[in-house]
């Protein structure tokens, strides 16, 4: 380091602001050290990137043979709360007349599925998910009423109405616009619960803050709120009944079974194979905002959407990745042109590792969910041009689908997940347009 090797820079520095853990390692006798320190930085706390530079004279020396150490698998939170804050936070969600539950990537680490299923049966509390967030809504239940996303789903408006808002594993940032008006009442009460320390008060003090493992706490809510009564069914009723009028709304649009098919009529031909247990990946802007709206009745552990960490062009390497992580399980993506034009070479790296998975492309020749905000005639760096999935997906080893008629949508996806190599599904789709959105706003 420092004589100007090929390419030499301060990967150190670069990476340091995205990571839990950086270390350059200038030696032989510091790399079992800095190993083990980056390891525990990843999995500990809130989980989290970390990154070692192994320089090329480092990398290459002799070393000494270490005796072997098992390294932990996974992610292990653990922890109760403390009993009087828990209490507390069992007092004020009995009070609240209209308390809310955000559950976020926190409760994924801690596998709470089972515990916050039985919680807000007991309590009728509705839950919302973070979007974007690995979450753990593993099946649909009447008390989840989907993603914190007022454009996406009608049911979070009525956040701006809870008095009480109780996160678990989530933070309050940017989707939950910080816990601020309009989204959030300034009066609203917050309970949150995590594993990690700094992550209680981040950005929004908390009213009751609980450090512990999501799973331990909620097991001590449950065991109290056995003993209460609870008034929350007709607050989750209003809820739900908005957020399904709005879903009704777009699906009363023209949605024959003509090619294009419009993105939200090719959302519905999907959602029937998501009732199995599939891996499923969403990448994109304008098809996300109709997939989120019709098919998030639940947030599974195994529904990986674009987000901080991989945005748009993320889905078709991201999908072989899902494959190999869950090799026994078939996997479907569903992305847009604008989307996968980022990546089209890793189709063929798909081919290559032999991980067949199926991916609808909905192709609008747009970047859909710009055109569709903007005023007829004047749409500027939104338009793109054609783009035959099917026929590079051909050209690189894989199979190419086109789809002329919208019945035929499904049966190729069956097709697909029988195959042994990836298979790509060209859909033309058009969006519901300007005039609609318009329409939708003015009839609220």
């Amino acid at each position: 380091m420092g004589k100007d090797h090929f390419q030499e820079l301060d990967q150190v520095g670069l990476v340091r602001p995205v990571s839990k853990y950086a270390e350059l390692v200038q030696s032989t006798e510091n790399l079992l050290t800095a190993t083990r320190n980056a390891i525990t930085a990843a999995l500990t706390g809130r989980p989290g990137p970390v990154h070692l530079t192994i320089p090329r004279d480092v990398f290459t020396a002799d070393v000494k043979e270490e005796s072997k150490s098992s390294l932990p698998k996974e992610v292990v939170v653990g922890g109760t709360g403390e009993i009087t804050l828990v209490e507390e936070a069992l007092k004020i969600l009995n009070e609240a007349k209209r308390p809310i539950i955000v559950a976020g990537s926190g409760c994924f680490y801690a596998q709470a599925w089972q515990e916050i299923k039985e919680f807000v049966s007991l309590t009728s509390i509705p839950i919302f998910s973070l979007l974007w967030d690995r979450c753990c809504i593993e099946e649909s239940i009447p008390q989840y009423v989907g993603i914190v996303s007022t454009e996406v789903n009608a049911g979070a408006e009525l956040i701006a109405e809870a008095d009480v808002i109780m996160t678990v594993g989530a933070r309050v940032d940017y989707r939950l616009n910080y816990g601020e008006k309009p989204m959030v009442s300034p009066d609203a009460k917050y309970i949150r619960i995590d594993a990690e320390p700094s992550e209680v008060h981040r950005v929004r003090f908390a009213d009751v803050g609980i450090v512990g493992s999501p799973k331990e706490v909620l097991l001590q809510l449950i065991d109290k709120a056995k003993k209460l009564n609870w008034k929350n069914t007709q607050w989750l009723s209003r809820i739900v009944k908005r957020r399904q009028e709005n879903i009704d709304f777009w699906l009363s649009q023209k949605l024959e079974d003509t090619v294009p098919i419009p993105t939200l009529g090719l959302c519905r031909e999907i959602k029937p194979f998501l009732s199995e247990d599939i891996t499923f990946l969403l990448d994109g802007g304008n098809i996300g905002r109709w997939a989120h709206m019709l098919l998030f009745d639940r947030h599974p552990s195994f529904w990986f959407t674009c987000g901080i960490s991989g945005v748009v062009g993320w889905g078709i390497p991201g999908a072989v990745a899902a494959r190999l992580a869950r090799p026994d399980k078939p996997v479907l993506l569903f992305s847009g042109d604008g989307a996968g034009g980022f990546t089209l070479g890793d189709i063929q790296t798909a081919v290559r590792f032999g991980t067949p998975y199926v991916a609808v492309i909905a192709h609008d020749s747009a970047w859909g969910i710009v055109v569709d905000l903007q005023p007829d005639g004047r749409c500027a760096g939104s338009e793109l041009g054609e783009i035959r999935f099917d026929q590079v997906a051909k050209a690189l080893g894989a199979n190419g689908i086109y789809i002329d008629d919208a019945k035929q949508i499904a049966p190729a996806i069956e097709e697909g997940l029988k195959a042994k190599i990836p298979t790509f599904i060209h859909v033309p789709t058009v969006g519901l347009g300007i005039a609609s959105y318009r329409d939708y706003l003015a009839s609220k």
